[in-house]
């Protein structure tokens, strides 16, 4: 399942979705806005996607993870918007019979949303 979204992501709803009937492992991860290092005092962020390009992407992300590893089930979402310090920015879960793979699938789908070319990021200071 792909989702983007410019709400709240509800991380344990996507994880209660996965198909798991053959799967022994569920291996998720929630990246949120940190603050800043250093004196840089940060606002809040703002995400910005072309949806369709971003569909077609995280379509991409998804079949290349199905045709990689022996995964059941994968979602990956992000979220667009006004986000502030400590809200999830984006949600990959994958379920798989091995905990191997699905923490492999689950690592490589967070790296590819994170440098997807139809998503922006601008970050707002104060």
């Amino acid at each position: 399942m792909i989702e983007i979204t410019d709400r709240t992501i509800d991380a344990n709803g996507l994880i209660a979705g996965l198909a798991t009937t053959l799967s022994g492992s569920v291996v998720s991860h929630v990246g949120i806005v940190r603050p800043p290092g250093g004196n840089k005092r940060l606002v809040s962020i703002r995400y910005e996607a072309d949806n369709q390009a971003a569909r077609q992407d995280l379509s991409l992300i998804e079949a290349e993870s199905r045709q990689t590893w022996p995964i059941e089930d994968i979602v990956l979402s992000f979220r667009t918007g006004d986000l502030d310090v400590g809200d999830a920015i984006l949600a990959v879960a994958v379920s798989a019979p091995h905990s191997a793979d699905a923490f492999q699938a689950c690592s490589q789908g967070v790296d590819r949303i994170r440098t997807l070319p139809s998503r922006r990021k601008t970050e707002v200071h104060a």
